[in-house]
């Protein structure tokens, strides 16, 4: 699918429907997920976003039917390893299951109670922003290499590293020669 379909979905409904989609949308499509790629990295971008959701209706503590949604979102996007400062192409994988409840109010209380992710259904669920949402939560805060490419020379192991006076260096000096 290429398309932004779903854009919107009637959680209620398709729940009740036991509803399963899947699709790929290239990463131009969603704007944010799209600018967390690196700058240098325009040329190449994001990948595709490959996403894949189940909606059913579970029984709650009170008896009550609740929809609930398991998503799968599979990505990658260059960032730029904080170690080495090359770019690398980072892989995004997004297993997520959430609970749908009537109110923000509701939501807040049950979430901190709840495995699964507690959402407000008070209208259609935007599902572009979600698959965005998640991507941006899934990318790591220090993106670095396990292993970098290539060594990395620091400034003391460079052949032209020169051995420069260290301005503290007379101050301690100063310092030993009043304690005397």
């Amino acid at each position: 699918m290429n398309s932004l379909s779903p854009l919107r979905l009637d959680v209620r409904r398709l729940a009740a429907a036991q509803e399963r989609q899947s699709g790929e949308w290239p990463a131009q499509l969603l704007p944010r997920w799209q600018s967390s790629a690196h700058a240098d990295a325009a040329a190449e971008g994001s990948g595709p976003v490959r996403w894949a959701f189940e909606l059913g209706t579970q029984l709650d503590a009170t008896g009550r039917e609740r929809p609930w949604m398991r998503l799968e979102l599979d990505a990658h996007t260059p960032l730029e390893c904080q170690r080495c400062l090359r770019l690398m192409r980072w892989p995004v994988q997004v297993r997520q299951r959430y609970r749908f409840v009537g109110t923000e109010a509701q939501a807040l209380e049950e979430d901190a109670d709840s495995d699964d992710e507690v959402l407000a259904l008070e209208q259609p669920l935007d599902f572009p922003a979600l698959v965005e949402d998640e991507l941006l939560m899934a990318l790591p805060m220090v993106p670095m290499h396990d292993t970098c490419p290539e060594s990395i020379q620091t400034q003391y192991e460079s052949p032209h590293f020169e051995d420069k006076p260290r301005p503290f260096a007379a101050l301690a000096h100063l310092k030993e020669k009043g304690a005397d």
